[in-house]
């Protein structure tokens, strides 16, 4: 697993990555919802700034579980899924916040490494996640 795989300059969010599954089904309806109550007449731009800094940061969430992965080890690991868990789930994607929760866990109070192949898995859904972003901010 390489940094370059994820870097956001080298792999920028594209059709390619659309079409490799991921749709705004990624991202909870009700989220998005509740984001929006906060601006109801979409004046301040909130869903559109929260979701920029969120797509913004899982570029660089996604590159520190590489890193993590390639021999950052479970500390870097658990303090990037910590942090991917709860903008994930702030958001509403909430399958991503759920993956994140079981990878803390293991790096955390285990003190273990998943699997590459859970890391690798972990990767594709957040690009899957920021797909869905981009479609969004796209609209």
């Amino acid at each position: 697993m390489s940094e370059q795989a994820v870097n956001p300059d080298q792999a920028p969010v594209s059709a390619d990555n659309r079409l490799a599954g991921a749709d705004s089904s990624c991202l909870d309806p009700q989220a998005i919802a509740r984001l929006r109550e906060l601006d109801p007449q979409g004046r301040q731009g909130v869903v559109e700034r929260v979701l920029r800094a969120y797509e913004a940061s899982l570029a660089n969430h996604l590159v520190d579980i590489v890193r993590a992965g390639d021999g950052g080890g479970p500390q870097l690991l658990a303090r990037t899924v910590h942090t991917l868990k709860s903008s994930s789930a702030a958001v509403g994607a909430l399958a991503l916040a759920q993956r994140c929760a079981e990878i803390e866990q293991l790096a955390r109070v285990e003190g273990r490494m998943p699997e590459p192949a859970v890391l690798q898995a972990l990767v594709a859904q957040g690009r899957a996640v920021r797909a869905a972003v981009a479609d969004m901010l796209a609209e």
